[in-house]
Order: C-alpha cells, then sequence, then structure tokens
C-alpha cells in the first residue's frame, strides 16, 4: 500500500519521466519559461507528432503554480504558431 504525501508548489517537474524529444521540449519549456513555449510551438509546426495538446496544458501548469505568466505564455504560443505559419507560407510561395 502507498501512502499519500502533500506536494508543495514548485516540487513537481512536468519532463520526469519522459525521455527522448518529448522530454527535450518539456525540459525547454521548464527551462525558458514563455520563451521555451514559443519555442516549442514554432517546433511544433514542423514536426507534426508533437501536437500542441502535449505543450499548452504544461505551460498552464506552470502557470498555475506561478512558474511562468499565463498572459506571457498565450502571447509566446501565438507568437511561435504565427511564426510557424509564415515560415511554411514563405516556403509555399517560393514553390
Amino acid at each position: 500500500m502507498s501512502a499519500i504525501t502533500a506536494v508543495t508548489p514548485g516540487e513537481i517537474h512536468p519532463s520526469e519521466g519522459y525521455d527522448g524529444f518529448v522530454g527535450w521540449v518539456l525540459s525547454l519549456i521548464e527551462t525558458l519559461g514563455e520563451v521555451g513555449v514559443g519555442l516549442a510551438v514554432l517546433i511544433e509546426t514542423f514536426v507534426p507528432p508533437i501536437p500542441s495538446e502535449a505543450i499548452l496544458p504544461v505551460a498552464g501548469f506552470l502557470a498555475y503554480e506561478g512558474r511562468m505568466s499565463a498572459w506571457g505564455a498565450w502571447a509566446a504560443a501565438t507568437a511561435g504558431a504565427l511564426v510557424g505559419a509564415l515560415i511554411w507560407y514563405a516556403i509555399g510561395a517560393a514553390l
């Protein structure tokens, strides 16, 4: 039987238990904060198997804990998605 223990904010690390690319993306978000969210969403536009549904809940959780700004994460995610879309648009326009 396992005991349930209380966890204080800041003790939970979303990147723990994940290896490979997903672990790297989650670590990026934890390390760089809002900028990491923007970079992760930008990367997500080029690597389809990494959905934003795996990135944005982590940002929301960290914002809930006070480790990043919810508005900053929202702005960074929007900017990352916009830059990624513009890059694909430029590639398509050049063809």
